[in-house]
């Protein structure tokens, strides 16, 4: 039971900073790519500045998730123990 509960609570905290980061699934879409694209095509295609500001947008989206997730995971943890 507790294990659903957090999973329903991480689906919604993820939801809402999908919202605040991405917008839409257009945004992510583009920050997926440009995540994934070398850095070296996009300094040749002078797109540059959009390949930094949405591979930093997935990169803390990513960071910010993986904290709540391992926040969640000691909670869980340590209420567990008793």
């Amino acid at each position: 039971m507790k294990a659903l509960i957090v999973i329903l609570f991480n689906l919604v905290v993820l939801t809402l900073l999908f919202k605040i980061f991405f917008k839409n699934l257009t945004g992510f879409k583009k920050a997926l790519y440009y995540f994934i694209k070398p850095d070296i095509i996009s300094i040749i295609q002078k797109d540059y500045d959009s390949d930094f500001n949405y591979t930093h947008k997935m990169l803390f989206f990513l960071i910010v998730a993986g904290l709540i997730a391992g926040a969640e995971i000691l909670i869980l943890y340590q209420f567990s123990m008793y």
